[in-house]
């Protein structure tokens, strides 16, 4: 019963409960993530033994009333008819059937030459992989073949042959691969081997049967055709395929480029890494990925949760001791076998200080057995502290010292929040820290320590964020992780660090900066900030020692838009702004925070609305008038945008008192003692107007507001009742933006113009999908490569006459009524239109000109007038170099009051790409700025290829932290920027032996053997496999004769196999994540069992080592007691069996 009620998830009914299990059990929602196919396991095996118990309830009631072959017949009989002539249309395919008419399945005839691939598969038995392509972002796949109907969703090929298909970008290598065939020229050929061989990848299928043009312009397709994976494969050297199977085209990897699944690194030690696993692919293209094979990143050993997994590879296998690091840290430089290489990409170099002693506190932490409240560390050892939900947490240090506070800035979800860090009540003191926003750790402060308990806390600032939540304040620092690190421990991971050849990699990280502009609130304050994400801008390094040292830079001609034509003009209207009518306001806030500026559009007001639809939100204005007598001034007028209509709105408080004030003293107390009346308006249209006077008489009585003046004018801008943002995760600010509010004598006219732009926004690209679909986009960047024209909008604060001669006029028919006397006039055939002219380009009125238009008619409920504006500008000021239109205001000709309004233009530009050549590139353009001196593009410039790297050797650098700022130009972007030591001393170089020669066998799928000959030292030992903690590499001697390894002598039960070794293997416990995916060991020069070395009849340099899939072990063991259970449970039938035959015997 539970199960059939849980397997249905989240629908009803109760859904919500099934959604609270899930949430708060642990481990259901990871053991039962897919809840059909889970719980559905468990729903069979409840569902057996009430099965069996029903039919043997059955068979016993029906044996004491029928014959048993009547009994058995009638079961064997529904099972047949369940089973077999039930579902007979799913063994004929004719599942669906309509009058006479059966329609088959969806069963496709594969063609034979995919069979020939597979029988050529089944003879080879190599252990490595094939990469199909193309490949496609989700593995879906459509295939046309002649004669036949084809085939189209998930590609098969990955079950069709035995051996493992690479079908789909699953990890770092895999988008290193696809990413680099898609956008770049593939000029690096032995790169992208070295990624393949990576992956094990020995042979490349290409489909020729592939449906190219539907998946052309596809978002789910790659950026490249059938002709650029052919270019890169002549890029490599496959100008052939090694074997045809009709449409199928089967690249074999050259041996010497090919990397076996089980292999020893040349360079001893993995290259360290810290960055992101991502970083594979940027790395692919600098000269770091030359000289390595093996990388192990940081990031990965960190997810473990293992700090001897980090410091091993830090520490390259020799622990140090915290109270002797300078003197073993000397001794290292007399071992540069030991090395190891570290590149920060994306990364900066306090991040990796950090991380190690954030890695060791945990650890220490860990085996202290201490509480998350308090824990209590070692003196000198790092300290890492999550904070409760009030926002603090308690800690103890055994020795006085200096101690510097780290926060992880992930943590920090709100951008704009001011944090006050105490540490027993003193606040830190740094206003720096949010400097550091782009590290992962951020330097709060520093503080000096006595031994014993102490205290940290974390809230906002009072001043920032008095009216923020507290639920939201509470979700924000609870679970909030700080790292509190000593001076002289800092110094002490530095100087580990400092030790090895230290490399800097800057890229643009595409997929980083992509998640960041989902942000809108992030977008919005880079547009303002006028930067471009997709430049690498401004960087720092830091340089451990003095010495010379080169950088180079990866340059790309740039791909632009140039502006072809204008497709499309409009002309619309925007308020004109009264700077008196925006200013003199008071703000107020109810619950939430706002950030104020004030521009020639208005007042922008972003308010901070994110909470449950029961919390009220609103940014409050308030203003006193004075001598505005409703009856005289009826009209009022106000303007306001709202980013968001379905969550915003804006309501007006108008005061109202029935003695003008400021007249006299005595009047001035008695608008005092009077009490206001009070209209409560909402202003729900951009341009609101409303007859005040009227509305008074409708809430107070005809005849009773005749003498009401306006006192104070209180504008509300609010979240809508009801509104829940609790679950909006990137949206936060939302915009008003206050332009005017007047009182008039006369109903305004509010002239319109035909603006067929209106969807366009100034500041973003558009263009045309493959389906015909509007896209809009912020950055060129973000455009899709086969994308070949934009569309952006250019806005004008004017109209020009020249291009735009006649003006098209629409407003709403106004209720006629004379400035003067309140009396109604007639109606006109003929209107008032003045325009403000600019002649000079300034930006200023020099002349007003006034003409009288007549009427062109009603469209659509509304009167229309052509102003012929050019003409009577030409003809009352001839000779004049610009006829720009800033303002315009129409009006009854009897009436002296007119309404201004500013206007606009719009065009629709179309740009069309344009590829820059490396001949178009001009030396002397600035390429670098490095501590404030400028590099420069050399001559030799005019490489064919779009991609070249630009070497500056011999710079001379200092110890400490230095600036990079990445520059380019129009013509040319830099891509990456690489900085290496240029002189290789005693403690840079890295001493590459020979590897050993390596061999190996597959027993099984969970078991290996490997042959290792020759081997002069330690090394790193790759098992390209997806990385597990079940993955155990032994050591154990080679036998006497030294036989080549072969299937047969080797034990096939990993159970037996670990028996007949016992006593005679030892565990390598080095074991890591290698190149993002993989399993690594660090094989040491001699092996250890506690004191005694271990014993290797004949040489020591020849040695075996087994790879085991350790939990294979349980699983025998439960085969074992599985089929002990079952055949004990059919002796005891036999047994009883044999017991009942010889009672009958006996009875008879």
């Amino acid at each position: 019963m539970f199960t059939l009620f849980i397997i249905k998830g989240p629908n009803n009914p109760f859904g919500n409960l099934n959604m609270w299990i899930y949430e708060n059990l642990p481990f259901i929602n990871i053991a039962f993530r897919a809840n059909i196919q889970k719980w559905g396991m468990c729903m069979f095996v409840a569902i057996a033994p009430l099965l069996g118990y029903s039919i043997s309830l059955i068979c016993r009631y029906s044996e004491e009333k029928f014959p048993k072959g009547i009994v058995y017949g009638g079961i064997v009989s529904f099972f047949i008819i369940f089973f077999a002539i039930n579902v007979y249309p799913f063994w004929t395919d004719e599942v669906v059937r309509v009058g006479n008419k059966n329609f088959p399945g969806a069963k496709v005839t594969i063609p034979d030459f995919y069979y020939q691939m597979k029988k050529w598969d089944e003879k080879d038995k190599e252990n490595n992989r094939i990469l199909s392509m193309p490949v496609t972002r989700n593995g879906s796949v459509t295939y046309q073949w002649k004669g036949l109907n084809g085939f189209s969703g998930g590609d098969f090929i990955r079950w069709f042959v035995d051996r493992p298909v690479i079908f789909i970008n699953r990890n770092s290598i895999d988008n290193a691969i696809v990413d680099g065939i898609a956008y770049t020229d593939g000029n690096q050929a032995t790169d992208y081997f070295k990624l393949m061989g990576m992956e094990n990848i020995r042979y490349i299928l290409l489909h020729n049967d592939w449906d190219w043009d539907f998946w052309k312009g596809h978002p789910w397709q790659f950026g490249f055709d059938r002709q650029k994976l052919i270019k890169f494969l002549r890029t490599l050297g496959l100008n052939e395929p090694y074997i045809k199977f009709g449409d199928l085209d089967v690249y074999k990897i050259p041996e010497e480029k090919f990397m076996h699944k089980i292999y020893a690194d040349k360079t001893i030690y993995p290259a360290i890494i810290a960055g992101k696993v991502k970083d594979l692919y940027p790395i692919a293209s600098s000269s770091f990925f030359s000289k390595n094979s093996t990388f192990a990143f940081i990031e990965q050993q960190i997810e473990q949760q293992d700090s001897k997994r980090l410091f091993s590879l830090i520490e390259n296998n020799r622990p140090v001791e915290a109270r002797d690091w300078k003197k073993v840290a000397a001794e290292k430089t007399k071992h540069l076998s030991i090395h190891n290489q570290v590149l920060f990409a994306n990364s900066n170099f306090n991040d990796l200080v950090i991380d190690m002693a954030m890695v060791e506190g945990q650890s220490d932490s860990q085996q202290s057995g201490a509480s998350s409240q308090e824990p209590a560390v070692r003196s000198q050892k790092p300290i890492l502290v999550k904070l409760n939900t009030k926002g603090k947490i308690n800690f103890n240090v055994k020795g006085d010292n200096l101690y510097d506070l780290y926060i992880d800035s992930s943590k920090l979800k709100v951008e704009s929040l001011e944090l006050k860090i105490q540490v027993d009540g003193k606040e830190l003191e740094n206003e720096k820290w949010k400097e550091g926003r782009n590290n992962r750790w951020i330097k709060v402060g520093e503080v000096g320590l006595d031994k014993g308990k102490h205290e940290i806390s974390v809230r906002s600032q009072e001043s920032k964020f008095r009216n923020q939540d507290k639920e939201e304040l509470k979700k924000l620092i609870q679970g909030m992780e700080i790292v509190v690190v000593s001076k002289e421990s800092f110094e002490k991971y530095k100087n580990i660090i400092s030790q090895k050849p230290i490399g800097y990699l800057f890229y643009v990280d595409r997929e980083k900066i992509e998640d960041m502009l989902k942000d809108e609130e992030k977008l919005e304050e880079i547009k303002q900030e006028g930067n471009n994400p997709f430049k690498i801008g401004k960087q720092q390094f830091y340089i451990p020692e003095d010495g010379s040292y080169s950088f180079r830079a990866l340059i790309k001609t740039k791909r632009d838009f140039l502006m072809s034509d204008f497709v499309s003009s409009s002309s619309s209207r925007r308020r004109r702004i009264p700077l008196d009518a925006v200013s003199g306001w008071k703000i107020n806030t109810l619950n939430t925070t706002y950030k104020q500026s004030v521009s020639e559009d208005g007042m922008h007001i972003d308010a901070y609305f994110q909470n449950k639809g029961d919390v009220k939100k609103s940014i409050i204005l308030n203003k006193k008038f004075s001598g505005v007598n409703i009856k005289e001034k009826p009209y009022l007028v106000f303007s306001c945008e709202m980013e968001d209509p379905g969550v915003q709105k804006v309501e007006m408080d108008i005061l109202l008192t029935e003695v003008k004030s400021q007249e006299s003293k005595v009047r001035s107390w008695l608008s005092i003692l009077s009490k206001p009346k009070k209209l409560i308006l909402k202003a729900d249209n951009k341009q609101y107007v409303i007859n005040l006077h009227k509305k008074a008489e409708d809430v107070f009585g005809r005849g009773k507001v005749d003498n009401l003046y306006v006192k104070e004018v209180v504008l509300k801008f609010k979240k809508k009742d009801g509104v829940d943002l609790s679950g909006e995760k990137h949206k936060h600010i939302y915009s008003f933006v206050f332009k005017n509010i007047a009182f008039l004598r006369t109903q305004p006219i509010l002239a319109g113009f035909e603006d067929r732009l209106s969807q366009y926004l100034p500041d973003t690209y558009y263009y045309f999908d493959r389906n015909g679909g509007l896209k809009s986009i912020d950055f060129i960047e973000q455009i899709p490569q086969d994308i070949k024209d934009v569309y952006k909008l250019h806005t004008q604060r004017f109209i020009d006459l020249k291009e735009t001669p006649v003006l098209s006029l629409t407003f709403q028919k106004p209720a006629i009524v004379s400035s003067v006397d309140n009396e109604r006039m007639r109606f006109s055939n003929k209107w008032k239109v003045v325009s403000g002219l600019d002649f000079n380009g300034d930006g200023k009125e020099d002349r007003r000109i006034e003409s009288f238009v007549p009427s062109a008619g009603l469209v659509e409920g509304k009167l229309l007038l052509s102003v012929r504006a050019y003409e009577e500008a030409k003809r009352r000021f001839s000779n004049k170099k610009n006829y720009h239109l800033l303002s315009i205001g129409v009006s009854h000709p009897d009436d002296k009051e007119i309404f201004y309004q500013n206007v606009m233009s719009k065009k629709l530009i179309r740009y069309r790409e344009h590829m820059y050549k490396p001949s178009d590139l001009k030396a002397g353009a600035d390429v670098l700025q490095v501590n404030n001196k400028t590099y420069k593009l050399p001559s030799n410039n005019t490489k064919d290829n779009t991609d070249k790297w630009i070497d500056f050797s011999n710079v001379y650098f200092k110890k400490g932290e230095h600036n990079l700022n990445v520059m380019g130009s129009d013509k040319f972007k830099v891509e990456m920027v690489e900085i290496k030591p240029e002189i290789k001393s005693q403690k840079s170089e890295v001493r590459s032996e020979k590897p050993p020669k390596i061999g190996f066998k597959k027993i099984n799928p969970t078991r290996y053997i490997v042959d290792v000959r020759r081997a002069k030292g330690p090394f790193a030992l790759v098992f390209s496999e997806s990385f597990h903690e079940g993955w155990k590499a032994y050591v154990r001697p080679l036998a006497v004769n030294h036989e080549p390894l072969t299937v047969n002598t080797e034990l096939w039960s990993a159970l037996w196999s670990a028996w007949e070794d016992r006593g005679n293997r030892i565990e390598i416990k080095d074991h890591f994540v290698v190149n993002g995916y993989a399993n690594g060991w660090i094989v040491p020069k001699q092996f250890k069992v506690q004191d005694s070395k271990l014993k290797v009849e004949g040489n020591r340099e020849d040695f075996q080592i087994v790879l085991e899939f350790k939990p294979q072990r349980l699983f025998e063991i439960g085969l074992i007691v599985s089929a002990t259970t079952l055949l004990g449970c059919i002796g005891y039938l036999g047994y009883d069996w044999c017991r009942k035959k010889k009672g009958r015997t006996g009875e008879n």
